[in-house]
């Protein structure tokens, strides 16, 4: 509110503050979320929010075991799996990026605190694999829709 304030200082309060908030929004610790309309093309979505840093979810990154040996076949198995964990949390930043960090069923925020799942656009009963191209991101309830939908 300051900001807007020392923006616009001989405009109305009231009024500088519809131009940033986001209405129809709403995050689930305020009231306001502030961010902006801005013009694009069609079939995405045009509200730009700011991040809201208290809203992140803290993720806690296992730490190496110093009592395995990468050298050693015991361990093996240890690092391989360390390293396949790595590669699919790559891979899901990857496709979240491809889509903008929008579920495309529904066009909200992938991280709104639902459950995110990856759905084959190409089943793979129909032959679909498991590739960039083929996978979207989609909260867990439109994931659930759109099966169903598919079923049908």
């Amino acid at each position: 509110m300051y900001w807007v304030r020392r923006k616009h200082p001989r405009q109305p309060i009231f009024e500088t503050t519809k131009k940033y908030i986001l209405n129809g929004k709403t995050s689930s610790n305020h009231k306001w979320v502030w961010g902006v309309q801005r013009e694009v093309k069609e079939n995405s979505n045009n509200k730009l929010a700011i991040l809201n840093i208290s809203e992140t979810k803290i993720t806690k990154h296992p730490l190496l075991k110093l009592d395995k040996n990468p050298y050693l076949t015991e361990d093996r198995k240890y690092f391989e799996s360390r390293i396949i964990e790595k590669s699919s949390a790559k891979f899901r930043e990857l496709i979240y990026k491809r889509f903008n960090h929008l579920c495309p069923h529904c066009n909200e925020s992938l991280h709104n605190g639902e459950n995110i799942e990856l759905h084959h656009i190409i089943p793979k009963k129909d032959g679909g694999k498991y590739t960039l191209e083929n996978i979207q991101p989609l909260h867990q309830i439109c994931h659930i829709s759109i099966t169903h939908n598919q079923q049908k």
